[in-house]
């Protein structure tokens, strides 16, 4: 899909997850999943609780009934501020398969399979789906770093997640 011929960005009313961590000691939103909908695919977004990322699940809600085509992903996280001796993106486990289900149906829109990439993954739906509420739900992580050499804290992390498709 080429971006001349892509879906409109839909608008994002609200974004709830099952879980997103909080700095011990700290009162912080630095990764409340509504960092997900900022714009921002260098750094930033959500991240699960410590080793609640198992089935971990992510709700966006819209203003207005729309027409999902696709979803583009930015997956693993990256800290706003990382050390500059290291890669973050190993530090944090980064989705390696999800579920995508409208409007609470039982039956999944989509199951995406995320290549362990930095870069924008755009998921296009096999049909069009009208939908209020979408859920993803993570099944699966990437937890390697290059040569072994990083081990990931246990958390799961998305830097952006955009909908594509028209209003209703």
């Amino acid at each position: 899909m080429s971006v001349s011929d892509r879906p409109e960005q839909l608008p994002v009313l609200a974004v709830t997850a099952s879980s997103y961590y909080r700095a011990a000691g700290r009162i912080t939103d630095l990764y409340h999943p509504a960092r997900l909908i900022e714009g921002r695919k260098d750094f930033g977004g959500w991240i699960s609780d410590l080793g609640c990322w198992d089935g971990a699940w992510l709700e966006f809600s819209f203003l207005h009934p729309v027409v999902l085509a696709a979803v583009e992903i930015v997956n693993g996280f990256v800290e706003e501020e990382p050390n500059r001796t290291r890669d973050d993106f190993y530090y944090h486990l980064r989705v390696r398969a999800a579920e995508i289900a409208a409007d609470g149906a039982a039956t999944p829109l989509a199951c995406l399979t995320f290549a362990d990439a930095k870069t924008p993954q755009v998921f296009p739906f096999d049909r069009e789906r009208r939908a209020e509420k979408v859920r993803l739900v993570v099944r699966d992580v990437h937890r390697l770093s290059p040569a072994g050499a990083i081990k990931p804290f246990d958390v799961v992390g998305l830097r952006s997640v955009e909908w594509r498709g028209r209003p209703d």
